[in-house]
């Protein structure tokens, strides 16, 4: 079993990064998230909303304030990686989806 310091060292070198958020309330709830798992760094790319305001800051409360404000940015998605050893993504986009409902047949 994985000790407690080496947790910690591994969320210290853990970065999120939001790639052009349009939702204030989105990057609250992130910054949220981030200061709920201790995650302290996070990287604002090309956000596309107030990420200072009274949206933002309603849903980074008390400690995820503190990560919200303390969130870098950067315009561009090469600058946001460099340096990285490893890049996950998650994304709620559907890439090449044409409509909402697909059906399948089999012969």
């Amino acid at each position: 079993m994985e000790s407690i310091a080496t947790r910690l060292t591994w969320l210290d070198r853990l970065t999120v990064l939001i790639l052009r958020p349009s939702s204030a309330s989105e990057v609250g709830a992130v910054a949220r998230l981030m200061a709920n798992f201790a995650v302290k760094r996070g990287v604002l790319v090309a956000p596309k909303c107030d990420i200072n305001s009274a949206e933002a800051r309603s849903l980074a409360t008390g400690s995820s304030a503190v990560t919200l404000a303390t969130m870098s940015q950067t315009k561009n998605l090469s600058s946001a990686v460099a340096g990285s050893k490893l890049i996950v993504s998650v994304s709620q986009t559907q890439i090449g989806a044409t409509s909402s409902t697909s059906s399948t047949s089999s012969t």
